[in-house]
């Protein structure tokens, strides 16, 4: 390696919405680099004492420093660093967890990338006669899905 050192590749910010009480919310992130043996991913939240939400290694999930307001809610594909779909599935999403999540991957401690998101959860309004159906909504790129 030279003796110029390589800024990680940093993504820009991307957001999603969701109301409380929705069975799941899904935080977005596609591997910007080569994703192999001895990589790493992690999600995190920087605002919180224990930043780890989530990690995986080929060989599957590393929880031991979760979080534990995220334990047993929290999923990635078993072959995400295979396919390079490192998007984040958060369970019961509730107003808490409303934040900036960070998608970083990482080999032999350097980080190589990382990608933002921003979740925000929406409190239900009073019952107004309608259907209080959930709906998620990537912000910026208009596509709804109801769930």
């Amino acid at each position: 390696m030279g003796p110029y050192r390589r800024d990680p590749v940093s993504q820009h910010a991307s957001g999603v919405e969701v109301y409380e009480g929705a069975e799941s919310v899904l935080l977005p992130c596609q591997a910007s680099v080569s994703v192999s043996e001895g990589s790493k991913v992690t999600w995190s939240r920087e605002d919180l004492r224990d930043s780890s939400i989530h990690a995986r290694l080929l060989s599957g999930d590393d929880l031991t420093r979760q979080n534990q307001r995220y334990r047993n809610r929290t999923l990635m594909k078993t072959d995400a660093l295979i396919t390079g779909d490192l998007s984040l599935t958060l369970r019961k999403p509730n107003i808490f967890d409303s934040g900036n999540y960070t998608c970083t991957v990482r080999r032999s401690g350097v980080d190589l990338s990382s990608t933002e998101v921003q979740l925000k959860i929406k409190t239900l309004t009073p019952h107004t006669g309608q259907s209080c159906r959930s709906e998620v909504r990537a912000v910026g790129t208009g596509q709804r899905s109801q769930l």
